[in-house]
Formats: structure tokens, sequence, C-alpha cells
């Protein structure tokens, strides 16, 4: 969990899967507004290359970049 600029604390949730043949990495943040509605988006949808290791995945979330939509979290 991070909190964006605006003090609102973000729960983030990765997830990875495979089809037949390929391996994709899913990003989802989820947080309650100012309305006390839950918003739940989907940052980032990434394929996967190679096995599901430590490595692999660490490699691809790096491409995941927070601040890029951290200010529409608000």
């Amino acid at each position: 969990m991070f909190q964006n600029e605006h003090g609102v604390s973000v729960s983030l949730t990765i997830d990875t899967w495979t089809n037949t043949s390929r391996s994709f990495l899913g990003v989802t943040a989820q947080y309650i507004n100012q309305d006390w509605k839950p918003i739940r988006i989907m940052p980032a949808f990434l394929r996967l290359q190679g096995p599901h290791t430590v490595e692999n995945i660490s490699n691809c979330i790096q491409l995941v970049h927070i601040d890029n939509f951290s200010g529409t979290l608000y």
C-alpha cells in the first residue's frame, strides 16, 4: 500500500498467468475516494517474457511507473 500526493492510500495487487503459449502480468489498484466510493483501476497489463521467476516478474514490475497514474487516483 502507498499514498499518492493527495494522501490517498492505494492498495496494489499483482497477478501473473499463462495461456497456452503466453504469460502476462496485471497490476490493479484499489482505493476509496472522498465520497466513500470504492475505485478500482488496472494501470498495467504487460507481457511477461520467460518463466515466472522472481527475477522476470521483478523486471516486468519495474516497467510499471506508479507515478504515471497516481495523480489520477484522487
